[in-house]
C-alpha cells in the first residue's frame, strides 16, 4: 500500500472522527479544541502528501517540509491538552485559562526554534553536509526539549482524561482511542528511537510503521 494512499485514509478518518465527535460532544472548548486537532491533522497529511511528491534533488524544500511537522505535532499535542482541560468545565465555556496560554507559547516557542533550524542547528545537525540532510543527521539539544515537553504534555492529559472518565464511569474506548493513538504516535516513538533498542523495537514492532505514517521521521 503505498503511503499517498495512507495519509488519504488517515486525512479521511481524521475528519470522520472529528465530525463524528463534535456533533455527540456539547462542550463548546471540546468542540472547538477537536475542530483545530482535526484541522492541523489534515494539515500535516496534506504537508506530508506535499513533501511525498518533491523530488530528492529539491533538498531545501524537502527539509523545510519535515521541519514543518514538529508545528503540527505541537499543535496537536496542545489540542489534546485543551480537551483534558474542557472536560471538567461548564458546557458553554471555551475559554483558555493563563496556564493552556502559556503552553500555547511554549509550543508556538519551539515551533519557531524548529523552522529556523538551518540557522542554528539546535534541533538538528547536519555533519555531512546540508546535502545530504535529507538522510544524514544526528539530534541537537533543542530536539530533546522538544521531545520532553511533548512527551510530558501527551502522557500527563492521556492520563488524566482517562483517570477522570473512569472516576465518573464514562469511559468510551472509541472516543479515547484516537487521543491514545495521538499520544502513542508523538511520544513513546521517539522515546524508542532515542534510546530504547532492538528490545523495544522488536516488542513494539508496529510503532515504526505508525511513527512513519504519522511524521516523527522524515
Amino acid at each position: 500500500m503505498s503511503r499517498r494512499f495512507v495519509y488519504l485514509i488517515l486525512i479521511f478518518l481524521a475528519v470522520l472522527w472529528g465530525g463524528s465527535l463534535r456533533r455527540r460532544v456539547f462542550q463548546r472548548g471540546i468542540r472547538e479544541a477537536v475542530f483545530w486537532a482535526t484541522l492541523v491533522w489534515v494539515l500535516w497529511m496534506g504537508i506530508r502528501l506535499v513533501k511525498l511528491a518533491l523530488p530528492n534533488e529539491w533538498t531545501d524544500a524537502v527539509r523545510f517540509l519535515w521541519y514543518a511537522y514538529y508545528p503540527c505535532m505541537g499543535l496537536i499535542a496542545f489540542s489534546i491538552d485543551w480537551i483534558g482541560y474542557a472536560s471538567n468545565q461548564a458546557p458553554d465555556d471555551a475559554h483558555l485559562p493563563v496556564s493552556l496560554r502559556l503552553l500555547l507559547g511554549l509550543d508556538v516557542l519551539l515551533s519557531v526554534l524548529v523552522l529556523t533550524n538551518d540557522a542554528h542547528w539546535l534541533v538538528f545537525r547536519f555533519p555531512w553536509g546540508m546535502a545530504q540532510s535529507n538522510r544524514l543527521y544526528t539530534y541537537g539539544p533543542g530536539y530533546y526539549w522538544i521531545l520532553f515537553v511533548y512527551m510530558f504534555q501527551l502522557f500527563l492529559t492521556n492520563g488524566w482524561i482517562c483517570w477522570e472518565a473512569w472516576k465518573q464511569k464514562v469511559w468510551n474506548l472509541r472516543t479515547a482511542l484516537p487521543l491514545l493513538l495521538f499520544g502513542d504516535t508523538c511520544s513513546i516513538r521517539p522515546a524508542i528511537s532515542c534510546g530504547g533498542g532492538p528490545f523495544f523495537a522488536r516488542r513494539w514492532c508496529w510503532l515504526p510503521s505508525v511513527s512513519d505514517i504519522c511524521g516523527w521521521r522524515p
